[in-house]
């Protein structure tokens, strides 16, 4: 499974912030979740954080008022849906890195990559991916322009 199929922490985190859980412990993700990061492996903010605790407050409304008033208060779990990181929208994660931030030689000359051949796959298939989406986007594109074209 996918890191963010095995937890409940996979529709909240940005994978980035989950590697760094499952690399390297919880006191390494700790301090990673409450700094700011723009690395590689990791993109997280303040920001991000923001956004992360407003979707957070928002979906559990006003059960923490309720709480205070009703201690015994049971709260109806909903799956809370994913949180998209708009910081990310033009990124590509692929085996622990963000390829943007990984082929930056400016900022970042001579990083390790661990598990390159991983790497390497993992940017394969998002390639295959990348294409296939952008094939059937073109197809619907015509699609569309002949219907308007009423071909």
């Amino acid at each position: 499974l996918p890191i963010k199929d095995q937890s409940i922490l996979g529709s909240l985190l940005p994978d980035g912030l989950l590697r760094a859980l499952v690399n390297y412990g919880f006191q390494r993700f700790a301090d990673v979740f409450v700094g700011n990061f723009d690395t590689p492996e990791v993109i997280w903010s303040s920001e991000m954080r923001s956004v992360l605790i407003i979707m957070i407050k928002q979906h559990i409304g006003d059960f923490p008022d309720l709480l205070k008033q009703n201690t015994t208060a049971k709260f109806e779990y909903i799956p809370i849906p994913g949180i998209s990181y708009r910081r990310l929208d033009e990124e590509i994660f692929c085996h622990n890195y963000y390829l943007k931030n990984l082929t930056d030689e400016k900022r970042f000359p001579d990083w390790p990559i661990t598990e390159p051949v991983e790497v390497f796959r993992a940017c394969l298939s998002e390639w295959k991916k990348q294409m296939s989406r952008d094939q059937v986007k073109e197809e619907d594109e015509r699609e569309n322009a002949r219907k308007a074209m009423r071909l």
